[in-house]
């Protein structure tokens, strides 16, 4: 979770399977924490997940450190 002084920062959800982590979804947080949803999810949404924030700071976008990840299987 982001401190409160972050509150209003954008939260990235990341896919960590594969050469190269991809962009999943975005959303913002006033508070302390983020909840994810996947609709509609599939077989291909199988997979590890981490989570990270971004803040603007005098015109440049800091990133924070990746979450542990964590792995998401779909069965069904």
């Amino acid at each position: 979770m982001a401190p409160a002084i972050f509150s209003g920062v954008i939260f990235l959800l990341v896919k960590a399977d594969g050469a190269a982590p991809r962009l999943y979804q975005t959303a913002q947080s006033a508070g302390f924490a983020i909840t994810f949803a996947i609709a509609n999810i599939t077989h291909d949404d199988s997979g590890r997940y981490c989570c990270l924030y971004q803040l603007k700071q005098e015109g440049a976008l800091l990133n924070s450190s990746e979450s542990d990840s964590v792995l998401v299987t779909v069965t069904g």
